[in-house]
């Protein structure tokens, strides 16, 4: 029988943040941003251990206030807007690692998702588990914008433009509802075997050659960095409460 590998879940929150001041404590619908990932964290099930990792004392409090441990705060190196996501995974598996706890995995869950359900947060735990896969992400689906639409600017002045990618023979390019289904990882979850994490070489998403995906609907897709985006996540938050 295979044994359970041992979660440990992350949700990183840095303080610095250019599209929004304060971005992850910044009010949605009268409760800070990363309240709300808190929230459908701490209600799944099966998880093994929940922490923040932030450099900002402020999101550290408020964190702490919802119920969430705070063991460090981040070093300034891992938190600027250039450092990769499995970097600051990696300084979370070490600390706990120089602490004689030891973590086979780490599930990473964004604060810019604040529509992200419980439920989805156990599915992808739960498939990590029964398929044995090294990692799983989160995909939603391109709804306007694919790839096949996509463009290219060109020219000596870049005002041409040439397809992004290689069109098949016979695709469907119109009607828009005729497209083949097109997807790209949302950001909202990642759940990566250390292995994955240990040996991260950069410019990739560390996932593996045959990484597993959960796909998430159109709300839960929303990801806050531009406020027009807070407005949407309302929107859609008021509109789940009905």
């Amino acid at each position: 029988m295979n044994k359970r590998r041992k979660i440990l879940t992350v949700i990183p929150a840095r303080g610095g943040s250019k599209g929004i001041a304060h971005k992850n404590i910044v009010e949605l619908a009268g409760k800070p941003l990363i309240e709300y990932t808190i929230e459908a964290t701490l209600a799944a099930r099966n998880l093994d251990r929940v922490i923040v990792s932030t450099d900002d004392p402020r999101i550290a409090d408020t964190a702490r206030n919802f119920g969430v441990e705070i063991p460090f705060l981040r070093p300034p190196e891992l938190s600027t807007g250039k450092i990769t996501l499995i970097l600051v995974m990696r300084h979370a598996l070490e600390f706990f690692d120089k602490r004689g706890e030891s973590f086979d995995a780490v599930l990473s869950l964004q604060p810019t998702s604040p529509l992200l359900k419980t439920s989805t947060i156990e599915a992808v735990v739960e498939k990590f588990h029964s398929k044995r896969c090294d990692a799983v992400a989160t995909l939603a689906r391109m709804r306007e914008a694919h790839p096949y639409t996509a463009k290219r600017l060109k020219g000596r002045e870049m005002d041409e433009v040439e397809n992004f990618v290689d069109i098949p023979e016979g695709a469907n390019l119109f009607p828009r509802q005729k497209r083949e289904p097109a997807f790209y990882f949302s950001g909202a979850i990642y759940l990566r075997d250390r292995s994955l994490i240990e040996n991260f070489k950069g410019h990739t998403y560390g996932l593996g050659d045959h990484p597993s995906v959960v796909v998430i609907d159109d709300d839960e897709a929303v990801d806050i960095n531009e406020p027009l985006d807070l407005e949407l996540a309302e929107i859609l938050l008021r509109r789940r409460e009905r």
